[in-house]
């Protein structure tokens, strides 16, 4: 909301000579006042909303948009869990590991169809779809406060002599490759962490997933830029 208003001071409220730079000061408003690595009004303003849940300044953008993004979710009964660097925080700590400016889900492919009939929904939160180059396997939504969501999609492969097991497979901008997997009851039966205060879904047993993505010494966090106590976030 407070972001609709400026853009409608910048259209309305400058003489057309300036219109023409409206891109300039679009550019200036994001960096100022809803660039996640900034302190800003809108920052300022979340931080006060989430005083209560310790939350520190510089992570208040990245809870927010997990928080909406999942009540939108559940709202549609997509069942989600957290993966990639937002789990890494999530088990490790409690909190976001570092400054966190995106944010990583699971979801299963067979929901994929949920989404896509929430996109009204979803923009009406402040996301707004991005471009993914495996749009097959990846979702990608940027927040108002430019936060950026990638939603991965997980397939059942059934397989008799290996056991069921949900499987992703994505071909990022840089041209790597990435594979992971989970077994079915991983997803089926999930584990549930915490990040400031509020409650999310994690595949069972994440440590090994964990440990083969960031290394044996995955719980050492890696220079205190890294890492913040939910319990002493600064």
């Amino acid at each position: 909301m407070i972001k609709k208003h400026f853009y409608e001071i910048i259209n309305g409220g400058f003489p057309i000579l300036f219109r023409k730079m409206r891109h300039f000061y679009y550019g200036i408003l994001n960096t100022f006042f809803f660039n996640p690595g900034i302190i800003n009004p809108y920052t300022i303003l979340l931080y006060l909303y989430y005083r209560k849940t310790s939350v520190p300044l510089r992570q208040v953008n990245s809870l927010h948009c997990l928080v909406i993004f999942s009540q939108i979710l559940n709202s549609v009964g997509i069942e989600h869990f957290l993966t990639d660097g937002t789990l890494l925080g999530a088990v490790r700590q409690n909190s976001f590991a570092g400054r966190p400016a995106d944010i990583d889900l699971i979801i299963r492919k067979e929901d994929y169809e949920k989404l896509f009939f929430s996109t009204i929904e979803i923009y009406n939160h402040g996301f707004r779809f991005r471009k993914s180059n495996d749009p097959l396997s990846v979702v990608k939504y940027k927040s108002r406060s430019n936060v950026y969501l990638e939603i991965q999609l997980f397939s059942l492969e059934k397989n008799p002599s290996l056991g069921d097991r949900y499987t992703f497979t994505a071909k990022y901008d840089n041209g790597s490759i990435r594979s992971d997997q989970f077994n079915i009851e991983q997803l089926n039966h999930p584990d549930d962490t915490i990040i400031y205060g509020y409650r999310f879904k994690i595949p069972a047993n994440s440590n090994k997933f964990l440990s083969d993505r960031y290394g044996e010494d995955w719980m050492i966090p890696r220079g205190t830029t890294y890492y913040f106590n939910a319990t002493k976030p600064w």
